[in-house]
């Protein structure tokens, strides 16, 4: 109804079986097999004054010739 706000607290959603977690073990793991695939690869610090910068890792990928 127009004018109502949603209740919020009592917010119900379903499973997401595809939601992918990133956690220390996969970020290595992406690090190891893209080396190992020729490339260079860097994990990648964010400056805490960024949003979500406490949180948050970068993977950089780099071709090799």
């Amino acid at each position: 109804m127009a004018g109502q706000k949603p209740d919020l607290d009592n917010v119900k959603l379903d499973s997401d079986t595809e939601n992918v977690q990133f956690d220390d073990t996969f970020m290595l793991e992406i690090i190891k097999q893209t080396r190992a695939s020729g490339y260079h690869s860097y994990i990648l610090s964010q400056p805490g004054n960024l949003p979500f910068g406490y949180t948050r890792e970068d993977i950089l990928v780099i071709k090799t010739d």
